[in-house]
């Protein structure tokens, strides 16, 4: 396809003209076809960076749609208008309530253990309300979610 472009010139519908305007030298024709091909590359260059800004404009308003939620958000606690939403808001019957502020005691030794440990969501929801487990050193662990 290229390469049809850049060789119209000489070989397209209109070669009469040309090859008269220059004369048919030779070094004037190359020079022609070093020059067109040359624009063809730089502008198959320039439709690659079209294609690839925008990629990167997506992905900007992607971050500008968070921001602006996050804006959103803010304004309506300077208002005062956040209800936090609570997964779970029915505590069972006896269940503690823990203080989310409290970060427990660590005490250094060969291994990890964790002993009562709540597990409790960003906005406070008791996922679990104790787990006990140890890691010895050799042993593998993974933790997801």
């Amino acid at each position: 396809g290229g390469y049809a472009v850049v060789g119209l010139p000489v070989f397209g519908p209109r070669r009469k003209t040309y090859l008269e305007s220059i004369g048919g030298d030779v070094s004037l024709i190359t020079r022609d076809y070093v020059r067109n091909s040359s624009m063809l590359i730089n502008l198959a260059k320039a439709i690659g960076r079209l294609v690839i800004s925008y990629k990167e404009l997506q992905h900007l308003a992607g971050f500008t749609t968070v921001v602006c939620e996050l804006d959103e958000v803010i304004t309506d606690l300077e208002a005062g208008k956040y209800n936090r939403t609570m997964v779970n808001s029915d505590r069972p019957e006896g269940s503690a309530v823990i203080n989310p502020l409290s970060r427990g005691e660590v005490l250094v030794d060969e291994y990890i253990k964790f002993d009562d440990v709540p597990i409790v969501s960003p906005n406070g929801d008791i996922l679990v309300e104790k787990l006990s487990f140890e890691i010895h050193p050799g042993m593998n662990c993974i933790i997801t979610g």
